[in-house]
């Protein structure tokens, strides 16, 4: 039997590894959410440059995918598990850019690890990131 675990004002997303909280802190401070900035163009100009680097089997799709579900639903808390490289955290660490939301990612190999923060610094998104090792 089914229960329904989800209680108003939280919704729960799982795609690609992805647990998603919606809270309603954007719906006092429609602000938050700006239009193209300096920092949307920094991380674009970033995944465009590395768009043959990464593998794995996330594409930008996959990523424009994500990006929307958290910008569209404003969420912000985002939890990923297996942050790899950090190719799939680019982009919901970016659309969290977006509602004033952080990223929590979790990745157990230690080179990963130092491998997608230096990414995240170089994409401008470290301040939206935390990567537990």
């Amino acid at each position: 039997m089914a229960r329904n675990l989800l209680k108003p004002g939280l919704m729960i997303a799982i795609c690609c590894g992805l647990a998603a909280c919606r809270v309603s802190a954007l719906q006092e401070n429609p602000g938050a959410v700006a239009a193209k900035n300096d920092l949307d163009q920094r991380v674009q100009a970033y995944l465009d440059a590395h768009r043959d680097r990464w593998s794995g089997g996330f594409s930008d799709v996959d990523g424009q995918l994500l990006y929307d579900l958290i910008f569209e639903n404003e969420y912000t808390r985002v939890v990923e598990i297996g942050t790899g490289t950090g190719h799939s955290a680019i982009w919901l660490a970016w659309a969290l850019s977006k509602t004033g939301g952080t990223l929590t990612t979790i990745e157990i190999n230690e080179s990963r690890c130092k491998e997608a923060a230096a990414h995240f610094e170089e994409a401008g998104l470290s301040e939206e990131t935390i990567i537990v090792f």
